[in-house]
């Protein structure tokens, strides 16, 4: 146990020899400081690139500790340390996770196109030329 003397110096003593002190009114107890409340936020994000998927990220407001992992078992897998405990990934996350995951590896979610608005531009023009000269065709 850890305690402090009247005249003001602590040290660390047995338990029995710090409650002797204690009881004669020779010293004081030092109580450890409580530990810190982790406040956690899970999230699911996006990778930065269409081949890149979604990756997990948490972070500690309480200790400023970051963490991020991606792959296909990472719901089950991560593991947050930080404030003195490993913390797993809620139930609801992994879940959203998961789901999101699936769909990127599937490829039904919607991923940003990688051509330019005037290469986007061009090929529409082309497109409604083309469809043009069909109907004329056709017609």
């Amino acid at each position: 146990m850890q305690i402090q003397y009247n005249g003001g110096k602590i040290a660390h003593v047995q338990n029995d020899i710090g409650r002797a002190l204690i009881d004669a009114k020779l010293a004081v107890e030092v109580k450890p400081p409580a530990k810190p409340v982790p406040n956690t936020t899970w999230e699911v994000r996006q990778g930065l690139n269409p081949e890149h998927g979604p990756y997990l990220a948490a972070h500690c407001s309480t200790c400023g500790q970051n963490a991020c992992s991606g792959g296909p078992k990472t719901s089950q897998t991560m593991k947050f340390l930080h404030c003195g405990i490993v913390e797993n990934v809620p139930q609801y996350v992994a879940r959203n996770y998961d789901k999101q995951y699936r769909d990127w590896q599937r490829g039904d979610e919607s991923r940003p196109s990688s051509v330019s608005a005037s290469q986007r531009d061009i090929e529409r023009a082309r497109i409604e030329w083309l469809e043009s000269k069909r109907v004329a065709h056709v017609g």
